[in-house]
Protein backbone atom coordinates (compact mmCIF):
# COMPACT_ATOMS: atom_id res chain seq x y z
CA UNK A 1 0.00 0.00 0.00
CA UNK A 2 1.39 3.41 -1.12
CA UNK A 3 0.50 6.21 -2.08
CA UNK A 4 2.99 7.07 -5.21
CA UNK A 5 0.32 8.91 -7.25
CA UNK A 6 -0.63 11.90 -4.76
CA UNK A 7 3.20 12.18 -4.00
CA UNK A 8 3.84 13.11 -7.54
CA UNK A 9 0.41 15.23 -7.70
CA UNK A 10 2.09 17.04 -4.39
CA UNK A 11 5.50 17.24 -6.10
CA UNK A 12 3.65 18.83 -9.61
CA UNK A 13 1.66 20.97 -7.33
CA UNK A 14 4.48 22.40 -5.78
CA UNK A 15 6.14 22.68 -9.20
CA UNK A 16 9.16 20.35 -7.76
CA UNK A 17 8.52 17.50 -10.06
CA UNK A 18 12.27 18.08 -11.72
CA UNK A 19 13.69 19.19 -8.31
CA UNK A 20 16.90 16.85 -6.96
CA UNK A 21 15.96 14.58 -4.87
CA UNK A 22 17.31 14.46 -1.10
CA UNK A 23 18.06 11.05 0.87
CA UNK A 24 17.35 12.50 4.02
CA UNK A 25 13.82 14.06 5.06
CA UNK A 26 14.81 16.23 8.20
CA UNK A 27 17.33 19.24 8.64
CA UNK A 28 17.66 21.14 11.96
CA UNK A 29 14.49 23.49 12.90
CA UNK A 30 14.61 26.47 15.07
CA UNK A 31 13.30 29.52 15.48
CA UNK A 32 14.86 33.16 14.74
CA UNK A 33 13.21 35.70 16.02
CA UNK A 34 14.82 38.26 13.21
CA UNK A 35 13.64 35.76 11.16
CA UNK A 36 10.91 37.10 8.11
CA UNK A 37 7.81 34.92 7.92
CA UNK A 38 6.93 32.96 5.34
CA UNK A 39 3.64 32.91 2.68
CA UNK A 40 1.44 31.04 5.52
CA UNK A 41 -0.73 29.77 2.62
CA UNK A 42 2.02 27.99 1.07
CA UNK A 43 3.55 26.70 4.77
CA UNK A 44 0.12 25.60 5.78
CA UNK A 45 -0.46 23.41 2.28
CA UNK A 46 2.69 21.96 2.47
CA UNK A 47 2.44 20.69 6.06
CA UNK A 48 -0.92 19.71 5.25
CA UNK A 49 -0.13 18.01 2.28
CA UNK A 50 2.88 15.82 3.50
CA UNK A 51 0.63 15.05 6.90
CA UNK A 52 -1.82 13.19 4.31
CA UNK A 53 1.60 10.73 3.40
CA UNK A 54 2.03 10.36 6.90
CA UNK A 55 -0.83 7.66 6.74
CA UNK A 56 1.55 5.11 4.68
CA UNK A 57 4.90 6.58 5.49
CA UNK A 58 5.37 6.42 8.58
CA UNK A 59 9.36 7.33 7.75
CA UNK A 60 8.30 11.16 6.97
CA UNK A 61 5.68 11.23 10.25
CA UNK A 62 8.82 12.44 12.51
CA UNK A 63 9.80 15.34 10.22
CA UNK A 64 6.34 16.38 8.94
CA UNK A 65 5.56 16.42 13.17
CA UNK A 66 8.32 18.57 13.72
CA UNK A 67 7.25 21.00 10.65
CA UNK A 68 3.56 20.88 11.88
CA UNK A 69 5.01 22.45 15.36
CA UNK A 70 5.91 25.76 13.21
CA UNK A 71 2.61 26.26 11.72
CA UNK A 72 1.95 29.13 14.01
CA UNK A 73 5.45 30.91 13.94
CA UNK A 74 6.70 29.75 10.43
CA UNK A 75 9.55 30.91 9.18
CA UNK A 76 11.65 30.53 5.31
CA UNK A 77 13.38 28.20 7.27
CA UNK A 78 10.46 26.03 8.03
CA UNK A 79 9.48 26.55 4.20
CA UNK A 80 12.68 24.96 3.04
CA UNK A 81 12.18 22.10 5.34
CA UNK A 82 8.88 21.22 4.16
CA UNK A 83 10.24 21.43 0.94
CA UNK A 84 13.08 19.07 1.78
CA UNK A 85 10.65 16.81 2.67
CA UNK A 86 8.63 17.18 -0.56
CA UNK A 87 12.41 16.83 -2.21
CA UNK A 88 13.12 13.48 -0.18
CA UNK A 89 9.33 12.45 -1.76
CA UNK A 90 10.57 12.61 -5.20
CA UNK A 91 13.48 9.97 -3.95
CA UNK A 92 11.15 7.55 -1.97
CA UNK A 93 7.72 7.87 -3.84
CA UNK A 94 7.76 3.99 -4.00
CA UNK A 95 7.66 3.48 -0.24
CA UNK A 96 4.56 2.04 1.39
CA UNK A 97 3.90 -0.52 3.46
CA UNK A 98 3.76 -3.90 2.76
CA UNK A 99 0.78 -6.09 4.26
CA UNK A 100 1.10 -9.62 3.24
CA UNK A 101 -2.07 -12.04 3.03
CA UNK A 102 -0.93 -14.58 5.24
CA UNK A 103 1.27 -12.42 7.65
CA UNK A 104 2.97 -13.92 10.92
CA UNK A 105 0.46 -12.72 13.78
CA UNK A 106 3.41 -11.94 16.30
CA UNK A 107 2.96 -8.57 17.46
CA UNK A 108 5.89 -6.63 18.20
CA UNK A 109 6.11 -3.20 19.60
CA UNK A 110 9.57 -0.88 20.40
CA UNK A 111 9.78 2.52 21.97
CA UNK A 112 12.31 5.41 22.03
CA UNK A 113 12.24 8.39 24.10
CA UNK A 114 14.79 11.15 23.21
CA UNK A 115 15.22 13.66 26.43
CA UNK A 116 14.96 17.44 26.38
CA UNK A 117 15.85 16.94 22.77
CA UNK A 118 14.04 20.21 21.32
CA UNK A 119 15.91 23.41 21.98
CA UNK A 120 13.17 25.77 22.02
CA UNK A 121 11.46 24.38 25.03
CA UNK A 122 13.13 21.58 26.63
CA UNK A 123 10.53 19.39 26.14
CA UNK A 124 11.00 15.54 24.97
CA UNK A 125 9.53 13.48 21.97
CA UNK A 126 8.66 9.83 22.63
CA UNK A 127 7.56 7.81 19.87
CA UNK A 128 6.54 3.93 19.36
CA UNK A 129 5.25 1.73 16.71
CA UNK A 130 3.61 -2.10 16.40
CA UNK A 131 4.27 -4.52 13.81
CA UNK A 132 1.88 -7.72 12.89
CA UNK A 133 4.66 -9.95 11.59
CA UNK A 134 6.52 -7.40 9.38
CA UNK A 135 3.78 -5.09 8.60
CA UNK A 136 3.50 -1.26 10.73
CA UNK A 137 -0.01 -1.25 12.19
CA UNK A 138 0.04 1.10 14.54
CA UNK A 139 2.91 3.76 15.35
CA UNK A 140 2.87 7.42 17.50
CA UNK A 141 5.49 10.08 17.51
CA UNK A 142 4.40 12.87 20.39
CA UNK A 143 6.35 15.89 21.92
CA UNK A 144 5.44 15.61 25.71
CA UNK A 145 3.23 17.82 26.59
CA UNK A 146 5.79 18.67 30.24
CA UNK A 147 9.33 19.09 30.70
CA UNK A 148 10.46 15.43 32.11
CA UNK A 149 12.96 16.06 34.78
CA UNK A 150 15.02 13.28 33.82
CA UNK A 151 15.72 10.27 31.25
CA UNK A 152 14.06 7.89 33.70
CA UNK A 153 10.90 10.24 34.24
CA UNK A 154 10.64 10.25 29.97
CA UNK A 155 11.55 6.35 29.81
CA UNK A 156 8.42 5.66 32.29
CA UNK A 157 6.04 8.18 30.61
CA UNK A 158 7.63 6.25 26.93
CA UNK A 159 6.32 2.74 28.06
CA UNK A 160 3.38 3.81 30.11
CA UNK A 161 1.80 5.34 26.64
CA UNK A 162 3.30 2.07 24.82
CA UNK A 163 1.73 -0.40 27.34
CA UNK A 164 -1.77 1.24 26.99
CA UNK A 165 -1.30 0.50 22.68
CA UNK A 166 0.00 -3.05 23.80
CA UNK A 167 -3.01 -3.72 26.05
CA UNK A 168 -5.86 -2.22 23.71
CA UNK A 169 -3.97 -4.06 20.74
CA UNK A 170 -4.19 -7.66 22.60
CA UNK A 171 -7.50 -6.64 23.51
CA UNK A 172 -8.09 -5.91 19.71
CA UNK A 173 -6.30 -9.55 18.46
CA UNK A 174 -8.66 -11.19 20.74
CA UNK A 175 -11.87 -9.55 20.06
CA UNK A 176 -11.14 -10.90 15.88
CA UNK A 177 -9.55 -14.26 17.10
CA UNK A 178 -6.12 -13.65 16.42
CA UNK A 179 -3.79 -16.04 17.83
CA UNK A 180 -0.51 -13.76 18.65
Amino acid sequence: MNQRSYAHQVLEYFGMENCAPATTPMQELMVDLNAEPCDLTCYCSMVGKLNHLTHTRFDISTTVGICSRFLACHQQLHLQAAGRVITNIKHTSDYGILYLSKPNTNITGFVDTDWARDMTDGRSTMGFIFMLGSSPITWLLKKQPKVAMSSIELEYIGLSTTSKEAAWLAKLTSDFGLQT
